[in-house]
């Protein structure tokens, strides 16, 4: 007949014994789980980019996962921010599933360069060619010499869109080789002349508070704020002109 202390080493022996067969399962479990083959795809974050341009990236990533080219995460990451539209990528495995999440570039401006060449100014600072990549796109058009004037003027249209009001209604922005802005306003089909980048929020007020005046605006074709203090006002027959205090 067992003794309490015999019976108490072998339940501890059977229990030891038990944990570590569960601990090699969940291992062997995990290690599996890790170097199964990946047979799924999963995209998302997605928010403006047009659906054939999303399928695109989906369709690149089943074909590298299928012909065995994703042996990383890193590998599927590098693969989706190779599209132009497409600023960040992280990827992460779920079993068989690779899962991606992307940070879309969002558009700011299209672009018309000297050349007539059409692109993407992105809220990142990234100008990219043109392609049908965003839907349901209200931004205005940029009119720019070259690149290089586009990208330096992210932070004109970063404070141009802080004011819902003017923005919305803003549908072309011209910055010609001097750095001279001018907008058109769409509704009214004013052209606004704001001159250089300098005291900008103070422009943009006084252009609020005149967009906001319907009484103001009424047969304005031109709209000229270069001067602080100080608003030209040209109708389609005469000029006006004077001080408004915002």
């Amino acid at each position: 007949m067992q003794t309490t202390s015999e019976q108490q080493s072998f339940g501890l022996a059977e229990f030891l014994t038990v944990t570590v067969l569960a601990v090699a399962v969940l291992a062997a479990a995990v290690m599996w789980n890790r170097h199964r083959p990946m047979s799924t795809v999963q995209l998302d974050g997605w928010d403006v980019v047009a659906s054939q341009y999303r399928d695109s990236v989906a369709i690149a990533l089943s074909t590298a996962v299928k012909s065995g080219a994703i042996e990383r995460l890193a590998d599927a990451e590098r693969l989706v921010e190779r599209f132009p539209f497409v600023r960040s990528a992280t990827a992460r495995r779920i079993g068989a599933t690779l899962a991606v999440t992307v940070v879309e570039r969002q558009p700011l401006a299209l672009v018309q360069l000297g050349n007539d060449s059409l692109g993407w100014l992105t809220v990142d600072s990234t100008l990219i060619q043109y392609g049908a990549y965003y839907r349901r796109c209200d931004v205005p058009l940029l009119a720019v010499p070259d690149g290089r004037r586009a990208l330096r003027m992210v932070p004109v249209l970063g404070t141009l869109s802080t004011d819902g009001g003017v923005y919305s209604q803003c549908s072309e922005i011209g910055c010609d080789s001097q750095g001279n802005v001018s907008l058109r306003l769409a509704h009214s089909a004013t052209n606004v002349l704001l001159g250089t980048a300098d005291d900008l929020d103070s422009k943009l007020e006084r252009l609020a508070f005149i967009v906001r005046s319907p009484w103001l605006c009424s047969g304005v074709r031109s709209i000229d704020l270069r001067w602080q203090n100080r608003i030209v006002l040209s109708a389609t027959n005469r000029p006006i002109s004077g001080k408004v205090s915002v």
